[in-house]
């Protein structure tokens, strides 16, 4: 047991290397780089609460198909509480990370919505919600309680993508951000719940039919809120998404967002057909490709609002790859996923 929890503990020393470089950068630059961190909580986020929505929507449908993914998804629920801890420096540094912090511009509603006493308590409010939802929803799975989790999830989760990613620009603003952000939680979530379902095993030709048909459901979700998020914008010809496009649309951000649009439509065309759809090697392939697509993204995303990217960059990419080894090892050394109560569907 002892050579085994030193040969553990070895496999995560990298891991806790990379994060802990990402967090030290930060005192050659620190708006650069925590905002970098706060991007990478973002990503974060994408995997975990993807996670907790499927298991949420598993216990309201049960059915044939929750039997290949509510496992998986409560897997990843189980690690709710990384996102709380990934958050806590970008917390402790609001006024380094968010423009509109100390903003004597500001009046009224947004001056007190905006301030970094009420985004922190919010953010902190938030999160003990989820992690209490999650909690009671591993232990006692009801459908009910699943319900009016998933309710305050829709609520919680808007206004946490608000404050986390749309405030980065205090003029921007979009009704249907909120939405565009669970596509991509629930695609990054899936994608996850397609790894851990068939990293390690073949799996049934009905659990692969299962899963790539949900997948390519996930995909074509992403494409609809992806657009009419950019659509409804452009119909209103507004100055401030505008500028927000803008600054996304050239230099390496135009060839990010080319890269993204391939790796997302380019999988969702191929699982039109049956043998990419359920074969299990195009099943991780794209579900590889759709979680690569979620890290571009995401920095597409977020760190546009810097003016130098190098060191944001490098405090969003190094923690991804610590969470790439760590999820090496977790699938090695893993314990089983937590019994899940069964539903039964009465008749």
């Amino acid at each position: 047991m002892k050579r085994l929890f030193t040969k553990t503990t070895v496999r995560f020393l990298p891991a806790l290397v990379l994060v802990v470089l990402a967090l030290l950068s930060a005192f050659w630059a620190p708006r650069e780089v925590l905002t970098g961190w706060l991007a990478f909580s973002v990503f974060l986020s994408t995997l975990l609460l993807g996670g907790f929505f499927f298991l949420m929507l598993t216990a309201i449908i049960p059915g044939g198909w929750s039997g290949p993914v509510r496992p998986a998804a409560a897997q990843l629920s189980v690690c709710m509480p990384l996102l709380a801890l990934s958050l806590v420096p970008v917390l402790l540094a609001t006024h380094t990370v968010f423009p509109w912090s100390g903003d004597e511009t500001l009046a009224g509603f947004r001056e007190f919505y905006l301030s970094p006493a009420s985004f922190i308590i919010r953010t902190v409010l938030i999160l003990l919600v989820l992690l209490v939802l999650n909690r009671q929803l591993l232990r006692r799975g009801s459908r009910a309680l699943a319900i009016w989790a998933l309710l305050i999830f829709m609520l919680v989760q808007n206004l946490m993508v608000t404050d986390l990613v749309l405030s980065l620009d205090p003029d921007f603003h979009s009704s249907g951000f909120g939405l565009y952000l669970l596509s991509i939680q629930a695609l990054t979530g899936f994608s996850a719940i397609v790894w851990l379902r068939l990293g390690g095993r073949e799996g049934s030709r009905q659990e692969r039919r299962v899963l790539g048909a949900l997948l390519l459901v996930m995909l074509l979700c992403w494409a609809y809120f992806t657009f009419m998020q950019y659509f409804i914008l452009w119909s209103g010809n507004l100055p401030s998404p505008a500028a927000w496009y803008e600054r996304r649309g050239s230099g390496v951000w135009l060839l990010l967002e080319r890269l993204l649009a391939i790796l997302r439509l380019l999988p969702a065309f191929l699982m039109l057909f049956t043998p990419f759809r359920q074969g299990r090697t195009w099943l991780l392939l794209f579900s590889a490709l759709s979680m690569l697509g979620t890290l571009l993204e995401i920095a597409w995303l977020i760190l546009p609002e810097l003016h130098r990217y190098g060191w944001g960059s490098f405090a969003y990419l190094a923690p991804a790859l610590g969470l790439l080894l760590l999820a090496r090892v977790g699938l090695r050394f893993a314990p089983e996923a937590p019994a899940v109560p069964t539903l039964e569907v009465k008749r």
